[in-house]
């Protein structure tokens, strides 16, 4: 009787919180950007994450060798195109600087909580053709989701709106930019949630169960 109790307990309690993939783009023969300063991608959400961190590989590819000071600055959203303002920003922007010549991943945003809604991350190079600032991408590429969310896609435009994340862009999944987001999922609002009381009939019925079980 206690071991079917000390399952019961096992099944009821809550497991154990750990970081997971929320969008995550990765694919064969990357390459860079030439000469499209803003590139955008997003995703749609219909889930809770906190502990989110956000990571792209990033490269100065200026003639000559990576340029002095900032090479790009990167908008975490939850609108994008013409109207968006700074009210639509998810977190402060961030300035890249210290890039090289090769991709190097960077964390750009970190400890991050991202309730249900669409996100988009706008990165604006410094300079164009060449970028200061590239992004790696695929033409073929490979797009994970977690639990709870969908590939909003991406696209890039040559000429940027004063403020960079209301650019006129149109996304188109799967998205084709390397990037990494990652989060622990604390409610996935997409699937029916379980109420207490299911559990204890559940519970119950394991016990009865285990009862039944020893008494033959």
């Amino acid at each position: 009787m206690r071991k079917i109790a000390f399952v019961v307990v096992l099944l009821l309690a809550p497991v154990a919180a750990h970081a997971a993939t929320i969008y995550d783009v990765s694919g064969p023969s990357p390459f860079g950007f030439a000469n499209q300063t803003v590139l955008v991608e997003g995703w749609t959400q219909n889930a809770l994450y906190n502990g989110v961190t956000i990571t792209a590989p990033l490269e100065d590819n200026s003639s000559g060798g990576p340029i002095g000071g900032v090479e790009g600055t990167v908008y975490l959203t939850n609108r994008i195109g013409p109207g968006t303002t700074v009210a639509n920003l998810v977190a402060p922007p961030v300035t890249v600087s210290g890039l090289t010549n090769t991709f190097t991943v960077r964390t750009l945003f970190t400890g991050l909580t991202l309730g249900p809604g669409s996100y988009y991350l706008t990165f604006r190079s410094t300079n164009s053709n060449p970028l200061s600032m590239s992004m790696e991408g695929s033409s073929t590429p490979t797009v994970t989701v977690g639990a709870g969310v969908t590939d909003a896609g991406s696209d890039g435009q040559i000429t940027p709106d004063p403020f960079p994340p209301a650019t006129a862009v149109t996304l188109i999944p799967p998205g084709n930019l390397f990037v990494t987001v990652t989060g622990t999922l604390v409610a996935n609002y997409g699937v029916p949630a379980i109420s207490p009381a299911v559990l204890a009939l559940l519970g119950l019925a394991l016990v009865l169960a285990g009862l039944k079980f020893t008494m033959r």
